[in-house]
């Protein structure tokens, strides 16, 4: 099970029942490593995965986990909940039925990062986001606060960040953007950008996981994290609706899965 909560700290365990830490995850070379450092994944060993944050300590079973979160925690927010990892399929499937356009916007922002982020498509590519995300609101704002130059160049670098592993740096450029110096909606920006190492993390899910910090450190351990699951589910063959190359799981799948999770609870 996967379980993750306020006060138990991250851990995951695999179909066998003990916690895997990150000294666990298979040397590099298998399949699954190999499929995942094409896509710009961080598997244990590379230069940038080697900062995934540390998970709980580990315990008998992951019901009795117990401990200091990554960071801290922040109060008393949070709901602990449990994850099986049969059970992504089907959260991605729910959240691929609930969230409609989110294959078409990747790939829209597949065509941008091709395209080196000429301004007519990269003014689709964040309007399309902000649709997507429920932030027809802050659309207008964005638009009309940042010249397109600036909005282009900012995607630029932070598109940059990304191919070299600085998931803090790129949310940090984003975050440069007027209307846009949140987590939220410039982590559906880098999600929609690199959905292979980068996920949303919205304020339902930073309620949810409070040992995330709400910060560019914060999101780059949340997806770091992701990806240590994403690895997971890859390695062990679970199938991904989404039909990713190789049968990959992108990070943006895994944190899918967690906010179709969070929905089911509310």
């Amino acid at each position: 099970m996967i379980l993750i909560g306020p006060k138990g700290g991250v851990s995951i365990a695999d179909f066998a029942g003990h916690d895997l830490k990150s000294r666990d995850y298979p040397a590099a070379g298998d399949h699954g490593d190999r499929q995942l450092r094409k896509l710009g994944i961080p598997v244990h060993g590379d230069s940038y995965g080697k900062r995934t944050p540390k998970l709980a300590r580990p315990h008998a079973t992951v019901n009795s986990a117990a401990g200091t979160p990554p960071g801290g925690g922040h109060g008393g927010r949070g709901s602990r909940f449990e994850i099986s990892p049969l059970e992504f399929p089907s959260l991605l499937e729910g959240h691929m039925r609930e969230v409609p356009g989110t294959k078409e916007t990747e790939e829209l922002g597949e065509r941008l990062v091709g395209l080196n982020f000429p301004p007519d498509l990269t003014v689709d590519f964040v309007t399309a986001v902000c649709r997507w995300g429920g932030g027809d609101r802050i659309l207008g704002r964005i638009l009309e606060e940042n010249p397109r130059a600036r909005i282009c160049a900012a995607f630029r670098e932070a598109v940059s960040s990304l191919k070299v592993g600085s998931i803090s740096k790129a949310l940090q450029q984003v975050n440069n953007l007027r209307y846009l110096g949140q987590v939220s909606f410039a982590s559906k920006h880098l999600r929609h950008l690199r959905p292979a190492i980068c996920g949303t993390f919205d304020s339902n899910l930073q309620n949810a996981l409070p040992h995330f910090s709400p910060d560019p450190k914060g999101y780059s351990d949340f997806c770091h994290y992701c990806a240590s699951i994403a690895k997971e589910l890859t390695d062990k063959g679970i199938p991904n609706p989404r039909v990713r190359v190789g049968g990959v799981w992108f990070v943006a799948d895994v944190e899918a899965a967690f906010d179709q999770k969070l929905r089911g609870q509310s």
